[in-house]
């Protein structure tokens, strides 16, 4: 069995995160992937929180799942979140996302956003079974013009 553990993304401890981050993400997906820059300014704004799950292969370190997390004053947005195919259906992105509203919550956040494609059923079953409830349609949101589901979470405090 494959030795999982959860750890919290730093650039500044980890010289070689965006390019861990930029070939999970390629993986993932694809041309739809964000651009090297704007992964770039994700992980090294001042607001930045990440949260992700690495897989020991021998004596490597493979990232296979990340959350990014940004503070807007009392809200947290959920920026990026990401499953390398070969380990879905092993609940991380759900312990990543329960692993950021735990955060968000220690942190007095008052509530947690999200977007995600409308095609994306099983990223949409997710945010609902942690609690998530669709709130609005930002029509022609993605480059490719589909639309996104704005999902929002309400934290207690």
């Amino acid at each position: 069995m494959e030795e999982m553990f959860l750890q919290t993304l730093q650039s500044e401890k980890d010289s070689a995160l965006l390019v861990k981050v930029m070939e999970l993400s390629t993986i993932c997906f694809g041309s739809s992937s964000w651009s090297k820059e704007a992964f770039d300014e994700e992980i090294h704004h001042p607001d930045f929180r990440g949260f992700g799950f690495y897989c020991l292969e021998g004596d490597e370190k493979k990232l296979v799942a990340v959350c990014f997390l940004r503070r807007y004053v009392d809200e947290f947005h959920v920026m990026q979140i990401m499953t390398h195919p070969d380990y879905r259906r092993k609940n991380l992105a759900k312990r990543l996302l329960l692993e950021s509203i735990h955060y968000a919550q220690q942190q007095s956040g008052t509530k947690m956003l999200l977007e995600v494609r409308a095609s994306a059923i099983a990223a949409q079953a997710l945010y609902k079974a942690c609690g998530f409830d669709f709130i609005a349609v930002r029509s022609s949101y993605y480059n490719d013009g589909e639309d996104a589901f704005l999902y929002q979470l309400m934290l207690d405090l």
